[in-house]
């Protein structure tokens, strides 16, 4: 009882503080619509309109089956997020160089450029809209990054026919597609056609793919996608903390294409390759014990781990594991966001727990609304080589 009381005031306090910093970022950009001139009500209803677009866009509220329509709702949005957060730094900055400029010189040029409403403030808004304009062309903009690793293991040897590769192993990853928020319509196939050019063995699709603002008909959209993708050993999915949000289970949706799901599950290749799927760290459900679920695998035989989230990295090393591979974090989204580095085991890239591989991608989409900057929309490749 007193863990919820103690959540909802930790709660009120956050909302109490987002409202402040809203209110400050709204009152310094009304001091350069006073100072040029410019009709009061009107920046209000300007700034209302924004804000409210923002809010149902992050919310999920766009309903539209019309992927036009969503698109310029959930783009306009992205913008004024980026906008807003950048300009709450930097009219921050600002703020202090002011409230500190009697210990400087008085004429210094750029101290008088900073402290003008018309000059400083102005500049702020072009550079925070740029930064925003540049973060939706970002968020698909796809790129591909490319991975090694070697592992001192063996592989079976694979009389199926299904890869010329008897010492190596491709693998394609994709997370956090948000479809509806973080990607949208075509955008879908182009991933997929993305995944396809790099001729993978497998592909690993690690989580959040559905959210509350995905339809129905977005999802058919999505694994009519998957359904192209081309890869001998198989499609692999599990599932990520948006996935386990929802009131509904959507893993049949990936079971009816033919994508294998694993839950808490091991699944062993022709090649001899294990793939364990976790279930998500959000399902409070379960024991999360990565040692325990480790102790089904062959520890003479390579050990792919499927995580959305990126915790328990050593863990996964000390209980035999590779490779694990993860998504969640989005790299930050935003270029400065230091809380997905506090928050996980990693927040991007490739670093190794022991002998152990962990990668940590950026994804495809990423969270409330389709912008990134300064970091990759990413379809993920990891050549993995192993002892002959």
């Amino acid at each position: 009882m007193m863990a919820r009381f103690w959540a909802v005031v930790a709660l009120g306090i956050f909302f109490i503080i987002l409202l402040v910093l809203t209110a400050f970022v709204f009152i310094k950009y009304f001091q350069l619509w006073k100072r040029l001139g410019w009709n009061k009500v009107i920046y209000w209803v300007i700034h209302g309109v924004f804000f409210v677009n923002f809010i149902g866009g992050v919310a999920g509220y766009f309903g539209y089956d019309n992927d036009l329509i969503k698109n310029i709702l959930l783009r306009i949005a992205g913008i004024y997020m980026v906008v807003f957060i950048y300009s709450l730094i930097f009219l921050g900055i600002r703020q202090l160089i002011i409230a500190i400029g009697t210990r400087i010189e008085a004429d210094n040029k750029i101290y008088k450029f900073i402290k003008s409403t018309r000059k400083g403030i102005t500049c702020i808004l072009v550079f925070t809209i740029i930064c925003g304009v540049l973060s939706v062309i970002n968020m698909r903009w796809y790129q591909v990054t490319e991975y090694k690793v070697s592992i001192n293991k063996h592989l079976d040897v694979d009389d199926t026919g299904k890869s010329e590769n008897k010492d190596s192993m491709r693998i394609a990853m994709i997370s956090d597609v948000h479809m509806g928020s973080g990607v949208l319509g075509s955008d879908i196939t182009r991933v997929v056609d993305k995944i396809n050019e790099t001729k993978p063995d497998i592909v690993v699709l690690d989580g959040d793919f559905v959210d509350q603002s995905t339809t129905e008909s977005q999802i058919e959209l999505m694994i009519q996608a998957f359904k192209k993708i081309n890869a001998p050993y198989g499609v692999f999915y599990v599932e990520g903390n948006h996935e386990v949000y929802l009131s509904k289970d959507v893993t049949h949706y990936f079971r009816n294409a033919g994508i294998t799901v694993l839950m808490d599950q091991i699944t062993t290749l022709a090649n001899g390759v294990q793939i364990v799927g976790r279930k998500d760290f959000s399902d409070i459900s379960i024991e999360n014990d990565v040692a325990k679920l480790l102790e089904g695998v062959d520890k003479t035989k390579p050990v792919v781990v499927l995580s959305h989230q990126p915790h328990q990295f050593l863990e996964v090393s000390k209980a035999g594991g590779d490779l694990v591979m993860s998504g969640h974090t989005h790299g930050g989204q935003l270029f400065g966001n230091f809380l997905t580095y506090l928050a996980n085991d990693m927040n991007y890239g490739m670093k190794k727990y022991g002998d152990t591989y962990a990668i940590t991608s950026s994804g495809i989409g990423g969270w409330g609304v389709p912008v990134k900057l300064g970091v990759p929309s990413e379809v993920v490749v990891i050549d993995m080589k192993f002892s002959k």
